[in-house]
Formats: C-alpha cells, structure tokens, sequence
C-alpha cells in the first residue's frame, strides 16, 4: 500500500502539468530592475541624456484566440530614483507604456513571445541646471503622449493546472516630443529590463 500511494504522489504532478494548457483569460504579472536610458537633442551640438538603474513593473492581460496565440492589452512602468544627468546624478525618471499587442506560445517548452504598440510617456524630475550660456533645463519635464514599442520573451514552469511562475526579458522603445527652453523636439527612450513572471492561463 506504501509503494502504491508514493507512485501515484509522484504521478499527480506530472498528470497535472500534462493538463495545463493556455486557455481563456491571460493575466501576467511581472517586476524586476530595469536600466533605461533616454536622450533629445537640444540644437546648436548640444544633448541631453539621461540614464540608471530602475524598477519596472509590466502587467499583460489578453484572451486566447487559437491554442498558441493571445491577444490582448500591456501596461508597462518604470522609475528610477538616482539616474544620471550630464555630471548630475539624483535624477528620477519614470516612463509608462501602454499598448496592444500579442503572446505567442511555444509549447511545450512553455516559452512565450509578445510584443506590443502604443502610447508613451516619459517624466523627468531634477535641479535646474544651465546649458550653454542661455539655455536652462527645467526641473520637470513630462514629454507629449509618443510612440511605444515593447518587445518580450520569457519561459515560465507550471505550479498548477492554471499558475505559471518564470523569467522574462524585454526592451521597449518610446520617442515622444518634448519642450525643452521653448523648443520642441524628440527625446527617446530605450529600456531594459529582466523580470520575474507570475502567470494565470
């Protein structure tokens, strides 16, 4: 009776993962450090770029429309709180995405590739510093609404019939307008990031 219970514990876990398929509702839930980097010319060979270390939350919810393909919508953030400006540190720089997009699954290796495209907007908080002889940076700038663009791949192991938990990695690139001293132009943003994944299917 002993050898009968231990081979049927031991055959529950994997009849379960044998089971566990993507259906239905999608929810991921993703957090992990992040390193962004975001630079705009201001004119006349002069640049501001800034970049450090950050955190990034991402937060996917799609549907399933085929057993491999999901379709659905991405809100992915980030803050850092001591990026570096020029020779200025103390930076904080925040940065959200929000898109739609699609999962694409490989199974049964349980490795996912997503993408999105949507909107995006970049904060920065600083002391004012001068560039050149007239032109001052201010201590906040908030760019227009732009262009966001998220890339991902992760691969993730089944706790359940239903929860997945693994890793990720992803890039998201955003160019929206921003005014800097009265004068308008494009600051890009590049982000970089490795998560950990918590998974509902």
């Amino acid at each position: 009776m002993l050898v009968l219970g231990c081979v049927a514990w031991n055959a529950a876990p994997a009849h379960a993962q044998q089971d566990s398929r993507h259906l239905g509702v999608q929810l991921r839930l993703l957090a992990g450090p992040s390193y962004v980097h975001a630079s705009q010319s201001l004119g006349h060979g002069q640049s501001d770029e800034i970049s450090g270390a950050a955190l990034a939350l991402n937060f996917v919810l799609g549907h399933m429309v085929s057993e491999q393909l999901a379709l659905g919508l991405d809100l992915w953030m980030a803050y850092s709180g001591a990026a570096s400006r020029g020779v200025l540190a103390s930076t904080n720089v925040s940065a959200v995405h929000v898109g739609a997009g699609a999962s694409y699954w490989l199974m049964p290796a349980n490795v996912y590739l997503s993408g999105s495209l949507g909107l995006m907007r970049s904060s920065v908080e600083a002391a004012p510093i001068r560039v050149g002889t007239n032109l001052e940076l201010p201590a906040e700038e908030v760019t227009n609404l732009g262009l966001g663009v998220h890339l991902e791949a992760g691969k993730v192991f089944w706790l359940d019939p239903r929860w997945t938990l693994g890793a990720s990695a992803s890039l998201l690139f955003g160019a929206a307008s921003n005014s800097v001293g009265g004068t308008s132009s494009t600051r890009y943003l590049y982000g970089l990031c490795a998560m950990l994944v918590l998974g509902f299917h």
